[in-house]
């Protein structure tokens, strides 16, 4: 009603509130979204890796973990589908091709549209570039668009109807969410 089209959240969020609490602020955004019916007008972003549970597999950035919580996440948000999805922070424990695939199958399965990082290092960005253009010499697409785009505009754009990845800038709608980004 105001004018804000952009809601960025995580899993993880509230913060400080301990693990009864996390989620919570998906689940309002999810309630406010459906009460209004403004779904299709506005940007959803939303990330994981928070722990969300007390044992090791209810956090970081394994393809299990990063499977479940997007579906937890597409629950809470009363959604079909997440905007952009990051990886919140850096996973030290789980190798970054794992990570990086399980992204891409995501953006395939149309259940994320683009994919993206949040409190990264350069270098971690870095090796992150370096491992999608080995998966992209290996497999011929994956993550090709992340690797065309850079650490300026992470993320895959493949269409949503024929999963392929086509040449195309993003939709009109986001450029000024782009253009907010870049330096």
């Amino acid at each position: 009603e105001s004018g804000i089209d952009f809601f960025d959240t995580a899993d993880g969020y509230p913060l400080g509130g301990g693990l009864e609490r996390v989620g919570t602020t998906e689940q309002i955004i999810g309630r406010w979204m459906k009460d209004r019916g403004v779904r299709d007008r506005i940007f959803l972003a939303t990330k994981c890796r928070a722990p969300m549970g007390p044992t090791v597999n209810d956090g970081g950035l394994s393809r299990y973990n990063i499977t479940r919580a997007v579906e937890n996440s597409l629950r809470r948000l009363q959604t079909d589908h997440i905007d952009l999805y990051q990886a919140h922070r850096f996973d030290h424990h789980t190798p970054l091709e794992e990570t990086l695939r399980a992204f891409d199958d995501l953006v395939r399965a149309g259940k994320v549209l683009y994919v993206g990082v949040s409190e990264w290092r350069a270098e971690e960005i870095r090796a992150a570039l370096e491992i999608a253009e080995q998966l992209l010499d290996e497999d011929g697409d994956v993550l090709e668009v992340l690797v065309e785009r850079g650490p300026t505009q992470t993320g895959t754009a493949h269409d949503r109807d024929d999963r392929e990845i086509p040449d195309r800038p993003i939709p009109e709608k986001f450029d000024h969410f782009v253009e907010d980004l870049l330096p």
